[in-house]
């Protein structure tokens, strides 16, 4: 048995290929239009903004009970630790050597049951050592964790290959095509209140708690200073239309294109550009003046981000103001960083403010819903019901992997 080992977070083989569409996100800004009908997860998505709810009484019914995850993994993946992804190696198991993500993969091709979504293409495999790279690397962040137990880097690859159908992009959440006979045609999505006709689910909409209305921010001073000069600005700024405070969009009024040139003004509310970016898909002003406050008090090299703290000084600005002063163009940019160090910083947030790690080493605990469980963690980050499915996507990789395990070699 091999206790403590020190593993590589780094992936290094190339997957089997096959193709997936992702549910929540893309590489680009505008994907196919959604399914308004369908909440994310009753197709087994996370709904990670929380913004669905049942009508009435109605709740998520999984695919059948997850089956459990056995004691030989829970005992094994959670005394293995991984702390260093900065040497060279892959994963193997079974002794034929044959890297995580190819198991992986091959488990998602021959067993529909795993419910998995494989490896998209050797561009996910580095994305994924890219943000274990980040995401072990050392942090003045004392409440930030720099290890992880080979159970919870598991848990987190099957909610990252699900929500990205296996690309593990850092895309921005899909809103519409702008097709004007869609009921929400483009960035309506975001604004509406959904209730589809017949349907028992409805979603909240983003032009509200816990972000900043327009209404309010079209008032505001420090929001006008940094956009009034966007498209439909001179228009809009300091309009006191009830509209705005709704969650009915104007569709016939203004464009619904999410294009700057045509409407940035409006794109920078808070409904637009707090959407969900990463991959937990970070939503809502809260979570964005939590990462400000790490932008503001980063000790790091990367340029970027001192760039941001720079621009965005805790001397002139308080997290709050940063909100609603900063554009969607600059949370693209923050995402999109080849280092990836403010989509860790959202993960890693979003787990200290959830509290759902670290995962039990007690299979019991593991395989309840109480703390230190795979379904807590999956609920509180993906929505009440999601931790159900995911503990299913947790034991098909655990069985792929086995117990066999090779050491990472250099």
């Amino acid at each position: 048995m091999i206790f403590r080992r020190q593993l590589l977070g780094a992936l290094g083989a190339a997957p089997i290929v096959l193709r997936c569409r992702a549910w929540a996100q893309d590489d680009s800004e505008v994907g196919a239009s959604l399914n308004d009908d369908e909440p994310p997860l009753l197709s087994g998505n996370a709904d990670f903004a929380g913004v669905w709810e049942p009508i009435g009484d109605g709740g998520i019914v999984a695919a059948g009970p997850p089956p459990e995850i056995p004691k030989k993994y829970v005992e094994l993946y959670s005394d293995i630790i991984l702390d260093n992804a900065r040497k060279p190696g892959r994963l193997t198991a079974d002794g034929t050597r044959r890297p995580f993500d190819s198991l992986v993969n091959q488990m998602a091709l021959d067993n529909p049951n795993a419910d998995l979504k494989p490896f998209k293409e050797m561009a996910a495999v580095n994305l994924c050592s890219a943000f274990w790279d980040a995401y072990l690397g050392t942090t003045d962040r004392a409440d930030w964790r720099t290890s992880v137990t080979l159970l919870e880097y598991i848990t987190y690859i099957a909610v990252f290959l699900n929500e990205t159908g296996g690309s593990l992009s850092r895309g921005t959440e899909k809103f519409n095509v702008n097709t004007p006979t869609l009921q929400h045609p483009g960035i309506c999505y975001f604004f509406d209140r959904l209730q589809p006709r017949g349907a028992s689910w409805w979603k909240k909409s983003y032009n509200g708690p816990p972000n900043r209305k327009c209404s309010e921010l079209f008032t505001d001073k420090i929001f006008n200073d940094a956009h009034a000069a966007r498209a439909l600005g001179r228009e809009l700024q300091s309009t006191t239309d009830a509209v705005w405070s709704g969650d009915t969009y104007p569709k016939r009024d203004y464009p619904t294109s999410g294009r700057p040139d045509e409407m940035g003004y409006i794109l920078a509310a808070d409904f637009f550009k707090f959407r969900g970016r990463g991959l937990i898909q970070t939503t809502w002003r809260s979570n964005y003046k939590r990462l400000v406050q790490h932008i503001q008090t980063y000790n790091g090299d990367n340029e970027l981000i001192l760039k941001y703290k720079e621009l965005w000084s805790p001397t002139n600005y308080t997290s709050d103001e940063v909100c609603s002063l900063s554009g969607d163009d600059d949370w693209n940019e923050l995402f999109r960083d080849p280092l990836l160090e403010i989509p860790v910083a959202a993960v890693k947030l979003h787990a200290v403010d959830g509290k759902y790690l670290p995962l039990s080493n007690d299979h019991e605990i593991v395989n309840s819903s109480d703390k230190g469980s795979i379904i807590f963690l999956g609920d509180r980050l993906g929505g009440k019901g999601y931790g159900a499915r995911l503990r299913r996507r947790v034991y098909y990789i655990c069985e792929a992997l086995g117990t066999d395990l090779d050491q990472w070699k250099l």
